[in-house]
């Protein structure tokens, strides 16, 4: 054979061995991480099976998420951090002690509690697919939240959490792309001086795609849930299941489409106990609220530039002993709603109260 055609033969092979090493490097580097658990503990000793073992490991919240890696999950022993974590990194569980224990109960002590300085958000969550699930937040103060939700993301979990004496609790904002859940916390007291004080959970950056299911709240001074309106999106959302108690109210929406608000409790809201403003296609079926301090629910006209109120359908829920009225509409859009098989009985005024002067 022609030393060219050798030549051209050898750089021929020589090419083709080092595509194939560079194929399987690559597929070796796919598959190189398997899944891992990082411990946090705040005495810097504990690992996966105890943490009361004498292994050195994280001592931060944030130290073991700076490097941990998508899939990851990082165990936090019980014990008190004082700092505001931050999550960017796709695809992480935060599991607190009490991971997986419903906060609406009691659950003892031994509690992953964050505590942040004065100022700082608790928990910022930027990334997709993230869960934060068993700690307690508490003692956030000035102009921020307990846990933060970028809206930039979707793909949250917030679970088994107790949020408590915070300025508010969950600022929750949400992309489309990935189902949200906020389920089984317990929102307690949110009521430090600061902006949007008084919220159990608030949002006004936009939510799509969520679930606020089978939460706890009690003492917000503003309100359970409020949804306010910025001018962004707020779509499909279902609030069921959920227990208000001397909330100021159970869910005051100021925007929103597609929304169901289902088998819910309030009890002894200090306003209307479900108040909807420049919505439109809600669904309310199945609450019960007792003792409201104003309405029982309450549909009123856009204030804020919103498009319209319209399209509510209030069907089978009961409302007793509220101080004004069972069901108080001064929305004006023709039609606005539709109610029937609702229970409205002891209430200060009229069961159902149409006036859109």
């Amino acid at each position: 054979m022609p030393q060219k055609e050798v030549d051209r033969m050898r750089k021929l092979s020589l090419a083709v061995a080092f595509a194939t090493a560079l194929l399987a490097g690559s597929a070796h580097v796919a598959h190189a991480h398997t899944a891992a658990t990082l411990v946090v503990d705040d005495d810097g000793m504990g690992d996966i099976a105890s943490c009361n073992n004498a292994t050195p490991t994280y001592s931060t919240i944030q130290a073991a998420v700076n490097d941990a890696v998508s899939g990851d999950t990082i165990k936090v022993c019980p014990g008190t951090y004082t700092e505001s974590v931050t999550v960017s990194t796709d695809n992480l569980t935060l599991a607190g002690a009490k991971a997986g224990i419903d906060a609406r109960f009691p659950r003892g002590t031994g509690e992953s509690i964050v505590q942040p300085s004065a100022g700082l958000t608790g928990v910022s969550l930027n990334a997709d697919n993230l869960t934060l699930d068993g700690f307690r937040v508490t003692l956030v103060s000035g102009d921020a939240s307990g846990i933060y939700t970028n809206p930039s993301y979707s793909g949250y979990s917030v679970v088994n959490n107790i949020v408590d004496h915070n300025t508010f609790g969950l600022y929750l904002n949400t992309g489309a792309s990935i189902a949200n859940l906020v389920e089984h916390n317990y929102f307690n007291e949110n009521n430090a001086s600061g902006a949007a004080s008084g919220n159990g959970i608030y949002s006004d950056q936009g939510i799509q795609n969520v679930s606020i299911h089978e939460n706890k709240f009690k003492s917000n001074d503003n309100g359970a849930i409020l949804i306010g309106y910025a001018g962004q999106t707020t779509d499909n959302v279902t609030i069921d299941g959920n227990s208000s108690k001397n909330d100021a109210s159970l869910a005051n929406l100021f925007s929103g489409t597609n929304i169901t608000i289902s088998h819910n409790k309030g009890n002894g809201n200090t306003g209307s106990g479900i108040r909807l403003e420049g919505v439109d296609g809600v669904l309310v079926q199945q609450n019960t609220i007792k003792n409201a301090g104003y309405s029982g629910i309450a549909v009123r006209d856009s204030e804020y530039g919103q498009d319209p109120t319209n399209n509510v359908t209030v069907t089978r829920n009961k409302v007793i002993g509220a101080a004004n009225d069972g069901l108080d509409v001064t929305a004006s859009t023709p039609g606005v709603v539709s109610a029937d098989h609702n229970t409205l009985r002891s209430n200060g005024n009229d069961g159902i109260e149409m006036d859109a002067a």
